[in-house]
């Protein structure tokens, strides 16, 4: 949104492939290992974070082992 608050999550390799959550408040780590990979900037000013997850990323479930992540932050 306009505040700059992430948008949604997609957690790949879940059992819904392509699960997704909505947000309006900052993002919930879990008690495992998460890790940023890559960040990019499209030309509207959002930002794009991937990375790998060995938990379940902001209610999205795991997979079993690592599964890949991409978030969304609107510009503000």
């Amino acid at each position: 949104n306009s505040s700059g608050t992430k948008q949604w999550t997609r957690q790949f390799g879940a059992p819904s492939f392509f699960q997704k959550s909505q947000y309006n408040s900052s993002s919930q780590a879990v008690s495992s290992e998460d890790e940023g990979k890559k960040v990019s900037i499209d030309s509207g000013g959002n930002i794009y974070l991937t990375g790998n997850t060995q938990g379940g990323l902001d209610g999205n479930s795991n997979s079993g082992k690592e599964d890949i992540f991409l978030i969304k932050y609107k510009s503000m």
